[in-house]
């Protein structure tokens, strides 16, 4: 027994030494501009320590809202689900954010936390469509939804009309449905022309026999240019094998006729479970004039290891994300929430651990806006 533990001891010195090691040659291989790019991004997404004098709607113009019943359930959540803490601060460098109010809105129909997504926005934000029908379903348990907000200013269809003088709906691009339909259909319903992507083999049935107005469902998934155009053999940590072919953002803008008819694409949302870094990253490298007519990306970034955040070639993308998105084509925050996933999905990189991100928060829910975008 003695001779196990022994043997335990220097397996686990060892693949602490090695870690180490790893970690250093990692930040070394890492230029100081990347670096500081990561840090910055960091620095956006959960190292909030700033606290906003006069927001214009604050925790408790939201929670007021609730039903005395609602409320007491937000103060004595159920075991398993997260709740930020009530205390809510907000980034010191506003340079990368939108002009606009500080917001902060409990994400009550939330899946896996249900405390304060915080927004910067010109008007008050709305919550998205979600097919949880009450608080209290949800606040319960009984109900969870991948829910976000929207701003009316940057989503024009938030506010629940669509602009019936323009020559052509809006154009909506959203990959990655797991049969939630929810946002799709209501776009739809409001006369935008929604593309919805997914490759997904285990829903493809039920996505194909999906029927909405102005809803129309590809079985395609989106890549960088360097990736395979098919996907036979691949299988998403969370929704298992993929199928279909794969695509380039620009690829996509060509397929369906939209570069050639002069359309911008009015709003992207992705969800597609790390994929979102090489592919736009490579987009914005490759095919900068399709993003230059792209208003609003809503997204989930993932920083774990189990959801392709685990090597130097990621952090160099994620880096490069903020590069070319921020500094470069001009993109700007407007809202963030974080995302805890499940219990296998919370081993965050340790380089970005290092940079100032927290523990066990596996994504990140944000979204960025072109200021100036004509709609």
């Amino acid at each position: 027994m003695i001779i196990i533990k022994c043997i335990q001891a220097q397996n686990d010195t060892e693949l602490l030494e090695k870690t180490i090691t790893d970690h250093v040659q990692t930040m070394r291989s890492l230029t100081q501009s990347q670096l500081m790019y990561l840090k910055y991004f960091v620095g956006n997404l959960s190292t909030f320590d700033c606290f906003d004098d006069d927001p214009k709607y604050t925790p408790d113009y939201w929670l007021n809202k609730f039903t005395a019943e609602e409320r007491h359930k937000w103060n004595q959540p159920i075991q398993g689900v997260w709740r930020s803490q009530f205390n809510v601060t907000y980034p010191c460098d506003k340079s990368a954010w939108v002009q606009g109010n500080w917001q902060a809105v409990p994400m009550w129909s939330h899946c896996c936390n249900k405390g304060f997504g915080i927004a910067r926005c010109p008007d008050r934000v709305i919550e998205a469509p979600t097919h949880c029908v009450s608080k209290m379903q949800a606040l319960s348990g009984e109900c969870a939804d991948d829910t976000t907000l929207l701003c009316p200013s940057f989503v024009p269809i938030a506010s629940g009309t669509n602009n019936n003088a323009r020559s052509s709906p809006y154009l909506v691009y959203t990959f990655g449905i797991a049969n939630l339909w929810e946002f799709e259909d209501w776009a739809g319903k409001l006369g935008c022309e929604v593309h919805a992507f997914d490759p997904t083999k285990k829903y493809l049935e039920k996505h194909q026999a999906h029927s909405s107005k102005n809803v129309f469902f590809h079985y395609e998934g989106l890549k960088g240019p360097s990736s395979k155009s098919t996907a036979s053999k691949l299988v998403s940590t969370s929704y298992g094998e993929l199928g279909g072919e794969f695509f380039t953002l620009s690829d996509l803008w060509v397929k369906y006729g939209h570069r050639a008819a002069n359309r911008s694409i009015d709003l992207i949302k992705i969800d597609c479970e790390g994929c979102e870094w090489e592919s736009l990253v490579s987009t914005a490298k490759h095919s900068p004039e399709v993003l230059r007519r792209v208003c609003t990306i809503v997204m989930e970034v993932h920083v774990v290891n189990s959801l392709q955040m685990k090597n130097l070639k990621q952090l160099m993308l994620m880096s490069d994300f903020w590069r070319l998105f921020i500094e470069e084509l001009g993109f700007r925050l407007w809202y963030v929430h974080k995302n805890p996933g499940g219990v296998q999905d919370r081993e965050v990189n340790r380089i970005l651990l290092h940079l100032g991100l927290e523990e066990n928060i596996c994504c990140y829910e944000i979204a960025i806006h072109r200021p100036g975008c004509s709609y």
